[in-house]
């Protein structure tokens, strides 16, 4: 998270976005499915409180770098399969491979 720091406030500033930038829980103290599950969540917050805090939590892009890519990927599919909320956007940067997507 502190790595991507520069990366999203460069990003908020040119873009002139609202930028969450969340650590997430890491194996093995938190094994799978739970980081993904907990990236989630966060999207999904952002989406229904996004409006308390000065955001359109309406317009959501989820994006991320190595480990980071693959939840915001798994973060599109979970609201994908759960109705929402939607993501207009996926920032992928070197995910790794997900199994079944080759």
């Amino acid at each position: 998270m502190q790595l991507d720091d520069p990366l999203c406030r460069y990003l908020a500033a040119e873009a002139g976005v609202v930028v969450v930038n969340v650590d997430y829980a890491v194996a093995p103290q938190h094994p799978f499915p739970a980081p993904p599950r907990q990236a989630f969540e966060v999207v999904r917050w952002v989406a229904e409180h996004g409006r308390q805090h000065g955001w359109d939590g309406t317009r959501l892009t989820v994006g991320g770098q190595s480990a980071g890519g693959g939840l915001a990927a798994a973060v599109a599919r979970q609201a994908l399969e759960q109705g929402g909320p939607l993501t207009a956007l996926q920032v992928l940067h070197y995910p790794p491979p997900t199994p079944g997507m080759e």
